[in-house]
This record gives structure tokens, sequence and C-alpha cells, in this order.
């Protein structure tokens, strides 16, 4: 069973993941949302990249773990063949079980949810793969060296990765630019910003996603995307982005945010 751990638990967030021991980064090499399983794709580096984001996300007494990159997930590739098989990248999620070994230098283990096994890596050399390895002998520390080797530190990415979850509700959405805020227009089909003493006034088919794309009304939902935001910029506590799925396209105000009543809501790629 997954070892012992204070109270604390893992918020949900983006994070970079460092091996405890050498320091190096938990990437990938770049994979195919389109194959089954994406075997050894999952690699430690010396330095970090755009395929080191890691999306953690809480879900009954465990967590999944997502490339944010390619929305793939770190999975088992066999469950009749666990202890040394390597860590893929898969569509289907596996549920890991998350604790803190060291709640200070965020420090952790991540152990499959109903075993003794956990994320494990060969001792040397960049490019080493992520494996599972057995707990045994962890508990008398009679393997300490091994029992490092199974520890893992998580880095949060962005400056308001503390703002937690949001909660299920209705919003007012304003943009931080112009202060005008979303609502629909006249026509009851397009999506823009007017100043608050105009909302009144306003009262979507569904374009296709490309850069500068209206956000319209439709009877068919989107799945959109609400993170904090991470443009230094824009640091203030409580401000969001909204990312179409798990792209980089995200709601952008038109003519760079300027107050005009009307101003329509577009998607844009959004650069770090």
């Amino acid at each position: 069973m997954p070892p012992a751990s204070s109270s604390a638990v893992v918020r949900d967030g983006i994070y970079e993941i460092t091996d405890s021991v050498s320091g190096q980064y938990l990437n990938s090499i770049a994979a195919d949302i389109y194959n089954r399983y994406c075997d050894d794709a999952l690699i430690l580096q010396d330095k970090p990249s755009r395929l080191g984001k890691w999306e953690i996300a809480g879900i009954g007494h465990g967590y999944t773990v997502k490339q944010v990159s390619s929305g793939l997930y770190c999975a088992l590739a066999d469950c009749d063949q666990l202890l040394s098989q390597t860590v893929v990248l898969s569509p289907v999620p596996t549920v890991w079980c998350i604790t803190y070994e060291d709640l200070a230098t965020q420090t952790v283990r991540i152990t499959w949810s109903i075993s003794d096994l956990c994320w494990d890596t060969p001792p040397t050399g960049q490019g080493r793969l992520v494996s599972m390895g057995k707990l045994a002998g962890m508990k008398d520390g009679s393997d300490k060296s091994a029992a490092m080797h199974m520890t893992w530190c998580l880095k949060p990415t962005g400056p308001n990765d503390t703002m937690g979850p949001i909660q299920p509700g209705i919003y007012a959405l304003q943009n931080k630019a112009s202060q005008t805020y979303v609502s629909l227009s006249p026509d009851e089909s397009t999506v823009s910003c007017w100043p608050e003493a105009q909302l009144e006034k306003t009262g979507v088919r569904l374009s296709g996603i490309g850069y500068k794309t209206k956000v319209t009304m439709s009877r068919v939902p989107a799945a959109w995307r609400i993170v904090a935001s991470k443009s230094p910029i824009l640091a203030d506590e409580g401000l969001v982005q909204i990312f179409w799925a798990d792209t980089q396209v995200c709601w952008d105000l038109a003519s760079f945010g300027r107050a005009t009543p009307g101003n329509p809501v577009s998607v844009s790629t959004f650069v770090h």
C-alpha cells in the first residue's frame, strides 16, 4: 500500500516535475495523441521543455497526471506486468496516489493506488525512463538510496497556482484591459464585451476554431478550460484565462482590449 504521509494534499494545478536526487526534469519524446500507447515516452532530461508541463487533478482518493501539450495521461501500459515496466503516455488515465514525503521541499511519492509500486528511475544518466519500482525495504530503512530515487519534486508554474479550482456557479466575466463585460450581442448570435451600463441592451452557432475566430452561441457545448493567468503582467489574484479544451487557443478581446461597446470576443493562440 502507499506509504504514510502528512494530511496535506497536493493541490490541483500545472507543475514541472523533477527527480528529487538528480534534479532532472520529467519530459517526454514528442507524442502522437492518436497512438494508443506511447511506450518509452517519459524521460528525464537536464532542462525543462514545453513537453514538461504536467496537470495534476484530483479524482476520488487519487490523482491523474496529464501532459499539458498533448492532453495524454501518465498511465500503466499493462496492469498484469507491473514491476519495472515503464510509465507511458495514453489517452486513458491511470489514477495515482500522490503523497508528500517532505512538504517544505514539495517532495512526493507517486504510487499506483492499489499496490506498493511507485514511479522509479535507474540510478544515472540523462534520458532515463520512468518505470515502476517496489517499495520493499523502505519501511525499515534498509534501502534508503533506492527510496530516494522513488521521490519527485513538484514545482508549480505560473503566478496564480494557489488560486484553487473555480467552483461551479454563475459569474460575470470582465476583461482586464477594457474593464467591459462579456455578454450576448443584440444579434443573439455573437459574444461581445459591453460597458456595465449597457448590458441591459444586449440580449452560439459554433464557428471553426482558428486565429481570431469569434466566440459565438451554440446549442452544442464546447469544452473550455479555465485556468489562473500565467502572464507576469496579469499576476493579480483571481485573473483567469479561458482556453479551448487542451489547446493553447484562448479567449481574446479584439482591438487589443479596447473598451468600445460591442467589441467582439475572439480566440487566438496564447504565447507564453
